[in-house]
């Protein structure tokens, strides 16, 4: 097989496991290697190999010599508990930028010889190391990404925010830390908000549903870059056709014209036949997933939900619709965000979408509720405006005369004694975790996660209630008090400006299909969908936790 000459995303199987990075370099430049668990972060200081350290699990750094600096890995050596190992260049001047320099070539290839590919590391303005290349386990095989994922603070940097503590012989990091590392899985806000870093997820389902959107992601923005570096190229040769005037319409210069076009036409048929392999490929990915998803992280058509019952300990994840592009198309992905909960989740209820906001949230309740053991996870609903309407659907549940609907809030009176006694169990909360008495407290009553949902949100709220929801919004996820919103934005804020503070700290989920989700590693926008709620499925698991929860 022909080298491969790779753009920035684009993704392939490797077939050998033992593999040399060098780089052809017009300027000093280092090379350094971050071995990663699937958190995204290194277990330890060790991890991170590099001129001061060149040696590490399976991974080696050789500097200088006749061939430049080089990096050698033993994918097959690596622990099961390391799943990434991101590839860095740096450059030695601390003075000068990657904008500064000619672009570098970095190659890969297996240790026998062979040329793998390689990978041109342009476009790059005021960074001084970049992540070239990453090696990433996906379904029981190893793949090969180009990143090209630039940090203007140098490998200090870089390697800090993958957890490297930064000491003696370590790059120094700058003051001010930017950039985001890619594929770290990334709690989403909407409507252009900042995504916020969770903690690494244990569920590896979980996580390759991340690596899988992270990779359609990098192919889609594959395609773009290849798409546009053959438009201009084919620019640049026709503006030299015409350059003179002697020439311009001479056989030779229709010629060159012709050949031209023919190098764009293949140039696009290159970069579209990668994408459309990407797309099969993420496609068969799903497909093996989906017989294999816990319920909170399948479609509700998944069979998962026909014999589904409780589950004994608490899942990972929690699927609130599908992401697609139009353009490229490709695969219809499951959107997911990790549990527990750490920003609110506010459902958009304009545009006279309130019957889809409730239905949608009935349904997300419904999941988070299936995600958590029998009477661990607690409910408030709030429906002020509806007089309980929105709740009858929950049923089962409120005729069972327990958990996990703990109130069904229906007077200001209700909803002020609520939001008082939420803000007081958070605050217990974080008094006794100060004291060091947190176990205790969660042995007691009342204590396990809650969430409170709140129909046609602000309706009832007076001042007093204000602040309770500001406290609870800044302290209540560390506490386990979790809000869903349903709300019509625009005469929300339009209301009370002050409820802006809560727009912008909430996951913002339309209740229609709409484009409002940007990715975290190449800035796409992605149309957002929430997954349909059938009532009979809903029913049905209703009905089974109403059963399974402990009676008092």
């Amino acid at each position: 097989m022909s080298p491969a000459t790779w753009a920035k995303g684009e993704n392939a199987l490797l077939a050998g496991l033992r593999l040399r990075v060098s780089i052809e370099a017009t300027v000093p430049v280092d090379l350094s290697a971050l071995l990663l668990t699937r958190a995204g972060r290194v277990r330890s200081d060790a991890d991170l190999v590099f001129y001061n350290q060149p040696a590490g699990q399976g991974t080696r750094c050789h500097v200088g010599g006749h061939g430049g600096p080089t990096v050698e890995v033993e994918l097959d050596a690596l622990g099961e508990d390391l799943d990434r190992v991101l590839i860095a260049v740096s450059l030695d001047d601390e003075a000068s930028t990657f904008g500064a320099v000619p672009p570098q070539t970095v190659r890969l290839q297996e240790t026998g010889g062979h040329l793998v590919g390689t990978f041109s590391l342009d476009g790059l303005g005021p960074e001084r190391a970049v992540i070239a290349l990453e090696f990433y386990r996906r379904a029981g095989r190893w793949k090969v990404r180009a990143v090209g994922q630039g940090y203007p603070g140098g490998l200090g940097e870089l390697v800090t925010i993958h957890g490297v503590l930064v000491g003696a012989g370590t790059p120094e990091p700058p003051a001010r830390q930017t950039g985001i590392p890619p594929g770290v899985p990334i709690r989403f806000t909407a409507n252009g908000g900042h995504p916020v870093l969770p903690a690494g997820s244990p569920d590896r389902r979980y996580d390759q549903l991340w690596g899988i959107f992270e990779d359609a992601a990098r192919s889609a923005a594959a395609l773009a870059s290849a798409s546009e570096f053959a438009r201009q190229r084919l620019e640049r040769e026709l503006s030299a056709v015409v350059a003179d005037p002697a020439t311009r319409n001479s056989p030779q210069a229709g010629s060159a014209r012709t050949a031209a076009q023919r190098r764009y036409d293949e140039l696009l048929a290159i970069a579209g036949a990668n994408h459309r392999r990407d797309t099969d490929q993420l496609r068969a990915e799903l497909a093996e997933l989906a017989g294999i998803l816990p319920a909170p992280l399948a479609a509700w058509d998944d069979p998962v939900w026909s014999g589904w019952v409780p589950p004994a300990g608490p899942a990972t994840g929690l699927r609130l619709g599908t992401l697609r592009r139009a353009a490229p198309p490709g695969p219809v992905l499951p959107f997911v965000a990790r549990l527990p909960l750490i920003q609110p989740v506010w459902i958009d209820a304009g545009g006279g979408a309130g019957a889809q906001a409730g239905a949608q949230a009935m349904g997300l309740l419904t999941r988070l509720l299936a995600a958590h053991p029998p009477g661990a996870l607690t409910a408030s609903i709030v429906d002020l405006e509806g007089q309980g309407a929105a709740a009858q659907r929950l049923g089962p549940l409120l005729s069972a005369g327990t958990p996990p609907i703990a109130s069904l809030v229906t007077s200001p009176g209700q909803l002020s004694g609520l939001l008082t006694d939420l803000a007081s169990r958070v605050d217990m909360t974080r008094m006794a975790a100060r004291a060091g008495a947190g176990d205790a407290l969660v042995r007691g009553a009342g204590t396990g996660p809650h969430v409170l949902v709140w129909h046609d949100f602000p309706f009832g709220l007076d001042e007093r209630g204000l602040t309770s929801v500001h406290f609870l919004l800044e302290e209540g996820p560390a506490a386990g008090v979790w809000l869903l919103l349903v709300a019509d934005s625009t005469d929300a804020l339009a209301a009370d400006s002050r409820l802006e503070r809560i727009w912008e700290a909430a996951l913002r989920l339309p209740a229609t299909q709409n484009e409002c989700i940007g990715d975290p590693w190449v800035g796409l926008v992605w149309t957002y969908a929430p997954d349909p709620v059938p009532g009979p499925t809903i029913d049905r698991a209703l009905a089974a936790l109403a059963s399974a929860v402990p009676r008092c």
